[in-house]
């Protein structure tokens, strides 16, 4: 409890997509029930919140997105592996990341706009690419200024690296 207290008075915001894609693979791994099972938790945990209400385009507290990742674990007993997945689903979900996709085909175009994303669709932290290398085909993002929670993390790494294995693979 006091742990999630700090988190809530934490600065910084994320769109609605980042919440809404965790409810969505929430429900295709566990069905509406495992959703109802979160939304309980969350409100135990006194933060009530209903995910389909949730906009997509909408700024909400990162320590909303935090919060829930936290549940997911307690409550689903979603590991490292499987919040990897959350985040990479996202990727693969995401209408932004789909046009995002089809005007950067190339890993180098694509790093060029890794800032500008990021402050798109969060209002704390500064993501800059810190090594690309085009013939070996990887990028090493660096994330400052971001200190939140370590399991946001698992799901941004399980993100980046399906954004990144997409436009390998095109």
């Amino acid at each position: 409890k006091e742990e999630l207290e700090k988190l809530m008075i934490k600065k910084g915001k994320t769109r609605g997509i980042a919440i809404k894609s965790h409810a969505d693979f929430i429900i295709k791994e566990t069905g509406e029930e495992g959703l109802k099972r979160i939304e309980q938790k969350m409100s135990g945990m006194g933060f009530p919140v209903d995910y389909k209400k949730i906009k997509r385009m909408d700024f909400y507290p990162i320590s909303l997105e935090i919060t829930t990742l936290l549940a997911v674990k307690n409550v689903l007993g979603f590991d490292e592996e499987k919040l990897r997945e959350m985040g990479a689903f996202e990727s693969k979900t995401s209408l932004l990341v789909r046009i995002f996709m089809k005007y950067f085909v190339s890993i180098k175009e694509a790093a060029s706009q890794v800032a500008t994303m990021w402050k798109k669709n969060y209002t704390q932290g500064k993501l800059e690419v810190s090594d690309l290398n085009q013939e070996e085909q990887y990028v090493k993002l660096k994330l400052s200024d971001f200190s939140f929670h370590p399991i946001h993390c698992i799901t941004l790494e399980g993100y980046f690296s399906s954004v990144v294995k997409m436009i390998v693979s095109s």
